[in-house]
């Protein structure tokens, strides 16, 4: 992992080595509303990963501290999860991660992070995410989109549209 001062020094400022044979596979930062909105780096891995077919042992979430301006990272933990978290994104002061076919929110723990709320959205891998106020966008690896609204109060992903059919409707056939 890589800290680019793009600015002034226009170079690579601070270099973190994933070890265990980890592969940094997705990244964002997020703000965690429990943490008084600090930003922090999140980096999705995968560990022992082979391309075809498709396998790894394990998937983690790093979490990192910006220090000195963002130039530095201070590694906080990191969580275990079964497959490598290829979406990850800030949602309403939380983590929204795709892990495999499970769209998961995640809020920001002393040890690791904390499984606030899931769904399995699709039958294959979440690869892209993208919100539009409660709702989150659902890319996976087959190319198709999944609408999905979070509800805070009941703390439940339901999704509601999949590839722009409405998942309420039934289809009719007219003789």
């Amino acid at each position: 992992i890589q800290v680019v001062d793009p600015i002034s020094a226009k170079a690579v400022v601070s270099t973190l080595e994933l070890e265990e044979n980890e592969a940094a596979v997705s990244i964002a930062a997020v703000s965690f509303a429990s943490q008084d909105d600090e930003t922090f780096l999140v980096v999705g891995t995968g560990k022992d990963m082979i391309a075809s077919p498709p396998s790894c042992s394990a998937g983690f979430l790093h979490i990192y501290r910006f220090q000195e301006d963002g130039r530095e990272l201070e590694f906080i933990h990191k969580t275990k999860v079964e497959e490598p978290p290829l979406a990850l994104l800030g949602f309403q002061g939380r983590l929204v991660a795709g892990v495999g076919p499970h769209l998961r929110i995640y809020d920001l723990g002393m040890k690791q992070l904390l499984r606030k709320c899931q769904a399995t959205i699709t039958p294959n891998t979440i690869v892209d995410l993208q919100t539009q106020g409660s709702r989150i966008v659902v890319g996976d690896v087959r190319e198709s989109v999944t609408y999905v609204v979070y509800k805070y109060q009941e703390n439940v992903l339901i999704p509601f549209v999949d590839d722009a059919v409405p998942r309420w409707t039934t289809k009719t056939t007219m003789v």
